[in-house]
């Protein structure tokens, strides 16, 4: 029996990539904000976080995210290049956004 792998993907909608890299950045913020405010927050802590940052920094953010669950803050999502759609639509939940760069 064949194993069937579902992976919910959100387009960007950014034709034949036109425009700056400005207009890239918006096309991508413009479907992260359609996903928030979807999902259910009942379960998430007051003491609670959302980590955003770039697509550069999943590695960094896995490191940033463990280092905050361990002194007990609730990661609620993590936008990144390998964020989660079903945690990034909890968001709304968290109490507070991080912002890390590498800038």
């Amino acid at each position: 029996m064949p194993f069937i792998l579902y992976i919910p993907v959100r387009p960007v909608h950014s034709e034949g990539f036109k425009g700056t890299k400005k207009d890239g950045y918006k096309a991508a913020c413009e479907a992260l904000f359609s996903l928030i405010g979807h999902g259910k927050t009942d379960d998430i802590s007051p003491v609670s976080i959302n980590i955003l940052g770039e697509f550069n920094l999943a590695g960094e953010a896995w490191m940033i995210q463990e280092y905050y669950q361990r002194r007990g803050v609730q990661v609620v999502s993590v936008m990144t290049g390998d964020g989660r759609i079903e945690k990034i639509s909890r968001s709304h939940g968290a109490s507070i956004n991080v912002v890390q760069c590498s800038g």
